[in-house]
């Protein structure tokens, strides 16, 4: 009996050896993926991990949590938060704050968290405020040069200088942010600055963001965004821009600047342009004779709609520009009233003003099966000499006459490359 009972305790002693005993690298993920509640709830684990979860460097109060915390009153959820900060031990790399779920008004102490995770040398910030008020960010936030990655929803944004700078920062997520009126636009200089992500702003036209090392930028905006002060990021190599809706009377110069940004973009590899874009660009008058491209952009990725000839016209010119191009995703848009000035276009137009010379694959997604999309593949079929894939993804489920009407029709049109296949695809959802 005696013998059995130590070789229990000697597997008991083994097993808390093994817990205790773990790589901190594994430790640190295991945290991660928990949310903080049930993180302290490993100090029960063994003795060695009483303070392992208040030396852990990541602090995420993800709405979840939040919310979970606020069904009390909400002097609960600001003394949680309290206590959490105060029996942290060590720095505080990563510190996430989502309350998108939880009535902001009530709350008074985030000036003072956020205070409190910069003593502690936070790198990397997540505020997000989405269905609340709009957050005014404390002017210390500007000041501190130790952030790599900021990421901001639903805030006021006023520096009280005009220039300020994060030397640091790599990685910008601003969304639903109104950067107050100033005298004179705001500077910020981030020489480290890779990703750059803007969506749903105010007054961006008073922002001017200096970054020579911008590699990533991605723009959602229900205006039009002055692009002018990127003109030097020659390192950018992802572009997404996205409208979301019409610009009303579009001006030329506006035009001429974002057609000059794209095109003097000397390492662009992935380009994205949604159905407004086009249609601001395409506005009368645009220049037929646009510039040709040979080293960058090897994937472009639009939104078309096919019932308006700005977008259709301005598309035909602008995709053969970019010869080195291997891969185009096109999203089509068939409203169904299908413009007749569109398809005299379409039946008119023999050939492309180029080739296409390097494209081997074209996607058509949401495809319906209207005359213009057919009439459009049938253009690219006749100028892509290198295609190896034409890749057609349906938008619905057609009957078997209509999959045979077009599938017939598709197979006539004379192609280019003699080895291009053609790939007639079910709708992506089923």
């Amino acid at each position: 009996m005696e013998m059995q009972f130590n070789k229990r305790l000697s597997i008991g002693v083994e097993v808390e050896d093994r817990l205790s005993e773990m790589p901190g690298n594994i430790i640190d993920h295991i945290l991660d993926l928990m949310p903080i509640k049930d993180a302290a709830k490993t100090s029960i684990l063994a003795r060695k991990w009483r303070y392992i979860w208040c030396m852990h460097p990541n602090i995420v109060l993800d709405k979840l949590t939040c919310r979970k915390f606020s069904t009390n009153p909400l002097l609960v959820l600001d003394n949680t938060i309290n206590q959490i900060l105060l029996q942290h031990i060590g720095n505080i790399i990563k510190f996430v704050l989502d309350f998108s779920q939880v009535d902001l008004l009530p709350l008074t102490n985030i000036d003072m968290w956020i205070r409190y995770v910069i003593t502690k040398g936070v790198r990397d910030l997540t505020l997000d405020f989405s269905n609340n008020n709009p957050y005014k960010l404390p002017t210390y936030i500007y000041y501190y040069q130790n952030m790599t990655d900021l990421t901001l929803n639903n805030c006021l944004f006023k520096p009280q200088d005009f220039i300020f700078s994060y030397p640091n920062l790599k990685t910008l997520y601003l969304k639903q942010i109104t950067f107050m009126a100033t005298p004179k636009s705001i500077v910020l200089k981030a020489p480290l600055l890779a990703n750059l992500t803007i969506m749903y702003c105010w007054g961006t036209e008073s922002l001017n963001i200096v970054s020579p090392k911008l590699s990533y930028l991605f723009v959602v905006e229900s205006h039009y965004l002055d692009l002018s002060s990127f003109m030097k990021c020659s390192n950018l190599a992802v572009v997404s821009l996205s409208l979301c809706k019409v610009v009303e009377n579009p001006r030329q110069y506006e035009r001429s600047t974002l057609l000059k940004f794209i095109f003097g973009l000397p390492m662009l590899e992935k380009l994205y342009l949604d159905t407004f874009y086009l249609k601001f660009l395409g506005e009368d008058p645009f220049p037929r004779s646009l510039p040709v491209v040979q080293k960058c952009l090897r994937h472009m990725m639009l939104s078309l709609a096919l019932s308006n000839l700005a977008q259709v016209s301005f598309a035909l010119h602008f995709i053969p520009c970019f010869h080195n191009s291997k891969t185009l995703q096109i999203w089509v848009f068939d409203t169904g009233n299908h413009a007749d000035d569109v398809l005299n276009y379409l039946e008119k137009l023999k050939n492309l003003d180029r080739p296409i010379p390097n494209l081997e694959q074209v996607v058509i997604r949401s495809f319906n099966g209207s005359k213009p999309e057919l009439l459009f593949i049938k253009l690219l079929f006749a100028a892509t000499p290198s295609l190896i894939r034409m890749s057609i993804e349906r938008d619905r489920i057609f009957t078997s006459t209509e999959d045979r009407k077009i599938t017939g029709e598709l197979m006539r049109y004379p192609r280019a490359s003699s080895k291009a296949e053609l790939f007639y695809l079910p709708p992506r959802r089923l």
